[in-house]
């Protein structure tokens, strides 16, 4: 802790976890100087954590495991399977086994394929409130209403915040998914494309950054 780069060293890489840009100058300077005085960590955390740039900055991608954990809290679902293991591993993260002692690289979490990960994660997410026949069970009857379809599916998902580009999207996928379904077309795709309109959010960007 003596060494004259431990201090800016520390503060750099805590904040690095939860801001993506580095800080300014004063900001460091400020940070080093809460650290210096006790070499605690959580003086330093709950600075940053209060720090406006945690909520005016840009975004970040989640690691597999938060998102994981994100989904399943917005689901109210708790840790019902061991296939986390190999879902979270497909998206690029395997709890207690990091590539090297640095830990995981934050700039990989999201390519070709990891994102391919993802998708079997929300699908997997998805899977115990799915819509349709289940087992020869009707399930409930999804009404032939984009808008509906849309606020519905944020209400599964625990009613995230997402951007109005999203939301918007989402509604171009219903409105489009179910223009011309008439007769049994009318009752057929409105589950299935409540299901569509459920996973697209939870692979959303808004979904996969906080």
């Amino acid at each position: 802790v003596n060494h004259p780069k431990h201090a800016t060293f520390f503060v750099e890489k805590l904040w690095s976890y939860f801001i993506p840009v580095p800080p300014d100058a004063q900001t460091r300077a400020g940070l080093e100087a809460i650290y210096r005085k006790d070499f605690e960590v959580q003086p330093v955390l709950d600075a940053i954590l209060r720090h406006p740039a945690l909520y005016n900055g840009p975004r970040m991608v989640k690691p597999p495991v938060v998102y994981i954990a994100g989904l399943l809290r917005g689901l109210n679902r708790g840790i019902d399977t061991s296939a986390w293991v190999w879902l979270s591993d497909g998206a690029g993260q395997r709890l207690f086994n990091p590539p090297n002692v640095a830990g995981w690289d934050d700039s990989r979490w999201l390519d070709t394929n990891a994102f391919r990960g993802r998708w079997y994660i929300a699908n997997t997410a998805l899977e115990k409130v799915s819509l349709g026949d289940r087992k020869g069970k009707k399930g409930p009857k999804v009404p032939n209403d984009p808008e509906a379809i849309v606020e519905g599916a944020l209400a599964v998902l625990g009613n995230p915040t997402i951007r109005p580009e999203t939301h918007r999207e989402l509604l171009t996928f219903a409105r489009g998914s179910l223009k011309g379904a008439t007769g049994w077309k009318a009752e057929s795709y409105p589950p299935l494309v409540a299901n569509a309109v459920r996973q697209l959010l939870a692979v959303s960007p808004d979904l996969q950054t906080c």
